[in-house]
């Protein structure tokens, strides 16, 4: 039992002993990288003694590395691929030596503060995804509260995640570029589709919807709306109509979902108040017009099929009910075609106008819409 005893003890010994090699196994190495390798292998079973030890000659290594770089950016030269990515490497290693509590950890931190930007620059320079994040992650890892650079920095790293397909962190980094003007519409952008690609699930969908009213609940109405929409909740769409038009009776963007919603139930005519409504407030929202043009379309069509006669004939008021329907019809499809003379926003509006024409026996009209389309 004895030598059992001091068996065990002589190994916990030796394991002490080999843990205690680590800072020195790092120097032998005289690479940066490679001393990385063994540091990260190790550093969860390291006593906080060893990290620091193990911090500082990481930080030996990366200084030394370093050094012709940092002479020749402080000389006022330019600074190249490889010079970006030893200095990184030495910020981090610096920033390590202050993370651990090194001895002096906090003044090697200050002696290579003032590359830090270097970083930014770098991480905007370069169009390797790997790179452009290494250099993003080396400034926010190493930034204080109320940086002024690190949103910035966060839309790199936001940037490189979303090419990388990392959707999780790309959501995350764009968030936290919300800070700065410059880039925040694109920031808003790689969040939105960052999200986008995570939603796998019910619970997902309801997240986004959150995430999109906290950013602007007014530009994305529509957005949040068809989501609601998608998932059978035309409830949640009505009371965001309800509250929106609330607030502003002129929310344009509550008055065209309002529309949609009646025009689903098949109330066509109250629709219609809806989507005049709308391209009176903005004459220029293609969509507004678009809607109104189908909006006019359904009440003919529904004229047709309830009043015709087996022969499918109208009389009267009927005629004159589903003319005038037909008319509003083309004469908004008109105001669609000059705001969309190429039809790129709104594909198939040619179609539909020639078929208006064409039930309106306007066939010369009708002819010059097909030259549109390409059918004569």
């Amino acid at each position: 039992m004895k030598k059992f005893f001091i068996t065990m003890l002589a190994a916990v010994v030796a394991t002490a002993s080999f843990a205690q090699k680590f800072d020195k196994e790092i120097a032998a190495t005289k690479s940066y990288e490679a001393g990385l390798k063994i540091y990260n292998e190790a550093k969860a079973s390291m006593e906080p003694e060893m990290k620091q030890k193990s911090a500082l000659a990481l930080n030996k290594l990366a200084k030394a590395e370093a050094e012709k770089s940092v002479e020749s950016i402080t000389s006022g030269k330019s600074a190249t691929a490889e010079d970006n990515k030893l200095i990184a490497n030495m910020i981090n290693a610096a920033f390590r030596c202050k993370k651990v509590g090194a001895k002096g950890g906090d003044e090697i931190f200050k002696g290579v503060e003032n590359f830090r930007p270097l970083m930014i620059n770098a991480a905007n320079s370069t169009n390797d995804n790997d790179e452009k994040l290494m250099y993003a992650l080396t400034y926010i890892k190493s930034a204080q509260p109320g940086d002024q650079f690190a949103p910035l920095a966060s839309f790199f790293a936001a940037y490189a995640s979303y090419n990388k397909n990392d959707y999780a962190s790309a959501a995350k980094y764009a968030k936290e570029a919300f800070g700065d003007e410059r880039v925040h519409d694109q920031a808003e952008q790689i969040f939105r589709m960052s999200l986008e690609r995570n939603l796998n699930t019910r619970e997902d969908s309801l997240k986004y919807i959150d995430a999109l009213k906290e950013m602007d609940i007014d530009k994305y109405f529509i957005q949040i709306s068809n989501l609601y929409i998608d998932m059978g909740m035309q409830d949640k769409v009505q009371a965001l109509v309800d509250e929106a038009l609330a607030k502003n009776p002129e929310n344009k963007m509550a008055l065209f979902t309002q529309g949609t919603l009646k025009t689903d139930k098949k109330e066509y005519k109250a629709a219609l108040e809806d989507y005049l409504k709308v391209v009176k407030i903005d004459p220029d929202f293609v969509y507004g017009w678009f809607n109104l043009a189908a909006c006019y379309g359904n009440i003919a069509d529904d004229i047709q099929l309830k009043k015709a006669d087996k022969s499918g004939r109208l009389f009267g008021e009927d005629l004159k009910a589903c003319s005038e329907a037909y008319e509003g019809a083309a004469d908004a499809l008109e105001h669609v075609r000059t705001l969309d003379p190429n039809h790129e926003t709104i594909k198939n509006w040619p179609m539909l106008l020639r078929m208006y024409y064409n039930r309106m026996g306007k066939t010369d009209k009708a002819k010059e819409i097909s030259k549109i389309i390409g059918d004569e």
